[in-house]
């Protein structure tokens, strides 16, 4: 396969920014040539053939939009170049938009045009849209909710009433709502992010819930939260004194916004027993 060329049009007070991030995408593809010119200009070169060159040897043309490089001469030229070059046909869809920050106008031609949001996005989603708009192929793979979501729970050493339920996903995820079900109300819970990041949060219910039947429903929701494949997180639950998690513990699985919609596992699935560890399994003060 040839050596794949992109060239990083930006403005000069985004370069820290903009370096971070040739840094990381180069990183996780090394086979990639991403022109920017702090690596490419040197003492006595001419800046406008340099340019020009690396733009007519790059493949796709990343511009980076913030509040300032949207101002600036420099970068609107460069841009009319590329998109000259798109809409005469000789490199379609050779114009990249990447976003960092909010800004109040879009530039002529790049409004249907789709973004890739530094800010929005976590660090391995966004280097996978940049590697994808280069390959042109589609970069996240998305899974059905049913598909996407794993769980596995565990007890904890010496506290029969301690336990937790983690979950994990093996796709992009935007918006999961999951529960835990027992047959007591949970005392005490927290979570906590134990692999990758995320940008959002967790809404959780300020009680369990309980049906009919008198078992209890403790229920989260993530919205507008990105998920990475591998990223795992964590809730953590006590019972009240003498009262067995492994015993009381139901189910965990999707919540469709009215009750349960797929069981992940239940009491009979596998589980684990782990030792202790400081901070959230510790009962809060009084």
């Amino acid at each position: 396969m040839p050596t794949k060329r992109i060239f990083f049009s930006h403005a000069s007070e985004d370069k820290a920014t903009v370096l971070a991030v040739h840094s990381e995408l180069i990183a996780h593809f090394p086979d990639l040539d991403a022109w920017i010119d702090t690596y490419e200009i040197v003492g006595g070169d001419s800046l406008l053939d340099k340019i020009a060159e690396g733009m007519d040897n790059a493949d796709k043309f990343f511009v980076f939009l913030s509040p300032i490089s949207v101002t600036k001469p420099w970068v609107q030229r460069e841009l009319n170049r590329a998109l000259t070059q798109e809409i005469k046909g000789t490199k379609p869809d050779y114009v990249v938009p990447v976003l960092l920050g909010n800004i109040d106008r879009v530039p002529p031609f790049l409004e249907e045009k789709k973004y890739i949001d530094l800010h929005r996005q976590t660090v391995a989603e966004w280097t996978a849209e940049m590697k994808a708009s280069i390959d042109g192929k589609d970069a996240l793979l998305r899974l059905e909710p049913n598909a996407n979501l794993r769980a596995k729970w565990h007890t904890t050493t010496g506290r029969p009433n301690v336990g937790a339920v983690t979950f994990s996903v093996a796709s992009w995820a935007e918006n999961l709502s999951f529960y835990m079900r027992t047959t007591v109300p949970v005392f005490t819970y927290d979570h906590v992010w134990i692999k990758g990041g995320f940008r959002g949060g967790f809404t959780a219910h300020d009680a369990p819930l309980s049906n009919e039947a008198g078992d209890h429903f403790l229920v989260y929701a993530l919205a507008n939260t990105r998920l990475s494949p591998g990223d795992e997180f964590q809730v953590r639950m006590r019972f009240p004194a003498g009262v067995s998690f492994k015993d009381s513990f139901i189910s965990a699985g999707l919540w469709d916004g009215s009750g349960p919609s797929n069981t992940l596992i239940s009491q009979g699935s596998d589980f684990s027993v782990r030792p202790p560890v400081d901070g959230p399994d510790e009962a809060p003060a009084a």
